[in-house]
């Protein structure tokens, strides 16, 4: 007998089959070159559906591990103020992302992106102090953009907002 968590990963896993195959029939009338990566997609997804239905049916461990989490008590206390630091922190996201829309045009994709993902990095570490907790975050950002920069510009020659900077 299943579990109820795991008829819920067996409904995910056939409904993501069925959108697979959907997705694969319309698929059909791409040309050569341009079928490639949505063919990519889907067998990624038919992979990862496939394997999500032979875990829901044949690791029942995984639940069982997965029930007895849900069931500790330090887990389901609520902790004091937290409430109010977790709404101050989706607030700022949400914050943070207009203003990075919105400076986009104005100063340029790269530096605003820069900028952006180097101090959100920190301010979701918790804003730890110290060289290598600051500097962890620009070289993250750094890393991603130069891999945007290749992609985009250099491979697929797709132009990105320019600004005052770049």
């Amino acid at each position: 007998m299943l579990m109820r968590e795991q008829w819920r990963d067996v409904m995910i896993s056939i409904t993501l089959l069925v959108v697979a195959g959907l997705f694969y029939i319309w698929s059909l009338d791409l040309t050569s070159p341009s079928d490639i990566f949505p063919r990519l997609v889907i067998a990624l997804l038919l992979t990862f559906s496939i394997s999500l239905l032979f875990k829901s049916i044949f690791v029942r461990r995984a639940y069982v591990k997965e029930r007895a989490f849900e069931g500790k008590e330090e887990e389901t206390e609520e902790i004091e103020g937290e409430g109010e630091k977790v709404t101050i922190r989706k607030w700022a996201g949400i914050i943070a992302l207009i203003a990075f829309v919105y400076l986009i045009p104005v100063i340029g994709f790269y530096t605003v992106s820069f900028i952006f993902m180097g101090v959100f990095i920190w301010y979701l570490d918790g804003l730890k102090t110290g060289i290598f907790n600051v500097l962890r975050p620009l070289i993250t950002a750094g890393g991603a953009l130069i891999f945007i920069y290749f992609v985009f510009d250099d491979f697929l020659n797709i132009p990105v907002p320019e600004g005052i900077l770049f």
